[in-house]
């Protein structure tokens, strides 16, 4: 205030009539924090006992091309071609004056094989579907996927009422 009876100033003290006074919190002792120790060589020898294990899966195609386990993603990369061709997933065209093709990319999984240790490398390659814009790039949104069980009740019950 101005009127003579307190002053703030820059440091977080006030003045009154001259004297000063210290702020009561940034004086109060702290409390010193030490560190736990009492499990130190426990964390010490099971950081030790772990084994290495090179469990990163790649988010692009660059990592899967420099990781230690490039030949299997590059092994898995082929055979998903194969099985797109195989299966006739796209038809090669020509790209139209002025317009932009939608990129793609690899997604890269690891999963579980049939015998215990054995891990299956696998990618999908995919276009950016987020790059489309509706009425230009496509007009209708069709995915023709059943379940296996939806098809097995459909031909029991054309089966039983044959």
């Amino acid at each position: 205030m101005t009127d003579g009876h307190l002053e703030d100033t820059m440091d977080g003290e006030t003045q009154e009539h001259g004297h000063v006074q210290e702020s009561i919190a940034a004086n109060r002792p702290r409390m010193v924090i030490r560190r736990l120790t009492t499990y130190n060589d426990v964390i010490v020898a099971y950081a030790l006992s772990i084994e290495v294990v090179d469990d990163m899966v790649p988010s692009t195609f660059r990592e899967a091309e420099s990781s230690s386990n490039s030949i299997r993603w590059m092994e898995a990369m082929e055979e998903e071609i194969r099985s797109l061709q195989k299966n006739d997933t796209w038809k090669l065209a020509k790209l139209p004056k002025g317009k932009k093709a939608i990129g793609c990319k690899w997604v890269y999984m690891k999963k579980d094989g049939s015998s215990i240790g054995d891990i299956r490398y696998k990618d999908k390659f995919v276009a950016k579907g987020y790059a489309q814009l509706e009425g230009i790039d496509y007009n209708k949104i069709f995915s023709s996927v059943v379940k296996h069980s939806s098809i097995q009740i459909l031909l029991a019950l054309v089966a039983q009422l044959d």
